[in-house]
């Protein structure tokens, strides 16, 4: 019995003790602002309004941004979120740059016109947009969910891209939006509507709908790619109690049957 007893205790001992052997990622995430940081600064609301647990980092400077290498960059944020009117001297260079980091899982969010020839080859694309009413093109679980056709502008036609990439946003008839996946679980969301810029938590109409794509973006490319996730599921440590407990019940029931036979 006493035996039993402490095989139980240590069961949720492993459960519940320092860091929790099944504990799975860590679901808090952590996003670098890259480029012009101007306007609503959308993706601040996401993190502190709860929205999605972790932070967004607009420390990065142009020297600071282009002397890390993809490696480090991956080891210090999941994801990049590349906001409108950024620095023309950003290295995001698409062969040398976002595919290494890709391919390490981390997500992208590209939403800049001043920096589209550094996407090439895989990904072409202007300035100059249709101007006409912006669409879901295409449905994409989990980033397309509550969106609507309505968005302030847009700033970037895509006209040709990887396969990797698929559109989901449209001008017009034209691509504005693509998302896709590559080798090594990495996600990126390509926009030509600038949701950091223009997105405001919580007020309904055009902000809040590209709020909420804007979180729905963060999402995709950090849980749904390579980046950290929620993990296993982990139970509640009451739970596990009762289950160790039960299972030395059980030990001490089988014993008592033992001895009655």
């Amino acid at each position: 019995m006493k035996k039993l007893l402490g095989i139980a205790v240590g069961i949720v001992m492993v459960f519940t003790g320092a860091g929790a052997v099944f504990a799975g990622h860590d679901p808090d995430v952590t996003v670098a602002g890259i480029g012009g940081n101007s306007g609503n600064l959308s993706g601040n609301e996401i993190f502190s309004s709860g929205d999605l647990p972790g932070a967004i980092d607009r420390t990065l400077t142009t020297g600071v941004f282009n002397a890390l290498t993809p490696a480090a960059l991956r080891a210090s944020y999941d994801a990049l979120l590349v906001t409108w009117a950024g620095d023309a001297a950003l290295d995001l260079d698409w062969t040398t740059r976002l595919l290494p980091y890709m391919a390490l899982g981390g997500g992208v969010i590209f939403e800049d016109p001043n920096n589209l020839a550094d996407l090439l080859p895989g990904v072409t694309a202007d300035g100059a947009p249709p101007g006409g009413a912006i669409t879901v093109s295409a449905a994409v679980p989990g980033l397309t969910d509550g969106i609507a056709d309505d968005f302030v502008n847009d700033h970037i036609k895509f006209t040709a891209w990887d396969p990797a990439l698929s559109p989901f946003l449209a001008d017009s008839g034209a691509t504005v939006g693509l998302y896709g996946e590559f080798p090594g679980g990495g996600r990126i969301v390509l926009t030509g509507p600038d949701q950091d810029f223009h997105g405001a938590r919580g007020i309904g109409g055009v902000a809040g709908n590209q709020y909420n794509l804007l979180l729905n973006e963060v999402e995709w490319v950090t849980h749904g790619g390579g980046a950290p996730g929620p993990g296993p599921v982990v139970p509640e440590p009451a739970s596990l109690l009762l289950f160790g407990l039960g299972l030395a019940g059980a030990a001490g029931t089988h014993r008592v049957r033992r001895q009655r036979t």
